[in-house]
Order: structure tokens, then C-alpha cells, then sequence
């Protein structure tokens, strides 16, 4: 069982080049309404502790709660995922100067986690 440095290096790149093309051609986005909801109930459960989003994400007054507060139509398990990958994009943007990268960072983070889930 003991194999040669070079295999273990030619298993070593195959590896790496097999994630690279997998992170380049992934199809994880932010660009439907279920992957923008649950990234704004990720955020709620983070940053205010609560499964309420932001405002009426979806234009749907339905979704509205007795409360007058928001809900997502879309379930929890998602959001649950996004958490550990929201925490690291949101410590890595603190790491970034401008205002407007370090915003995107998370968005960006949550969105690998979604393709390795969706």
C-alpha cells in the first residue's frame, strides 16, 4: 500500500484539477427567488435569530405571517445549510477593504455551498 511519491502527486493534480473544473462549471447562483430567499433567511437566522426574512422577498402578501412579518415558502433545510458557509464568507469579507466586495463575499461563499447541495 505504500505507492510512490509521483502517484501520489498524479492522484494529488488529478484531484485538484477535477475541483477546479467542477467549481468553474458549477451551476450555483443567486439569481432565482428560492436561492435569494433562502440566502435572506440565512442571514435572518445568523445575524437576528429569527426564520422571518427581511421584507416581502417574493411580492406575495400569502407569505405574510400574523405577526406582519415575512416567511419563506421555500423551508428551512436549505438556510440550515447556508449557515457554516454565510459565517465563512462573512469573516472573510472582513478580511476585504472595499464596502462593495466585502458585501458580495458571503453571497458568493453561500452560493459554492448551494452547488455541491443543489
Amino acid at each position: 500500500m505504500n505507492q510512490p511519491s509521483y502517484v501520489r502527486a498524479a492522484a494529488a493534480w488529478i484531484a485538484i484539477g477535477t475541483a477546479a473544473l467542477c467549481l468553474l462549471t458549477a451551476g450555483g447562483s443567486m439569481t432565482t427567488t428560492d436561492a435569494v430567499v433562502a440566502y435572506d433567511l440565512t442571514q435572518s437566522l445568523v445575524d437576528r435569530h429569527s426564520i422571518a426574512t427581511s421584507g416581502d422577498l417574493i411580492g406575495n402578501q400569502a407569505y405574510r405571517g400574523q405577526d406582519g412579518r415575512y416567511y419563506s415558502p421555500f423551508g428551512i433545510a436549505q438556510s440550515v445549510w447556508n449557515v457554516p458557509f454565510y459565517l465563512a464568507g462573512r469573516t472573510a469579507a472582513s478580511f476585504v477593504g472595499p464596502r462593495q466586495a466585502a458585501a458580495a463575499l458571503p453571497k458568493a461563499v453561500v452560493t459554492l455551498g448551494t452547488i455541491r447541495a443543489g
